[in-house]
């Protein structure tokens, strides 16, 4: 699942074991006017790895936010 709801872009991924339960989900938080973004996994119900990206490189750019070309630095 992945919204874009401007300023935050968010995805939710999950990994899924062989026999499809669910062994962990991955958030992705992305807020365009902070230019930051975050990752955090969870196991069940616990945060296992919480991990802040900061910095123009980690955003891109966006074609669906009429952005035209890459940031950079």
């Amino acid at each position: 699942m992945c919204s874009l709801s401007f300023p935050i872009i968010f995805c939710i991924r999950s990994v899924l074991t062989e026999k499809n339960e669910r062994a962990m989900t991955a958030y992705l938080i992305h807020s365009l006017p902070l230019l930051m973004s975050a990752v955090q996994i969870f196991c069940g119900d616990k945060m296992a790895v919480v991990a802040h990206l900061v910095g123009l490189e980690q955003l891109g750019y966006e074609t669906e936010l009429g952005l035209t070309q890459a940031v950079s630095s």
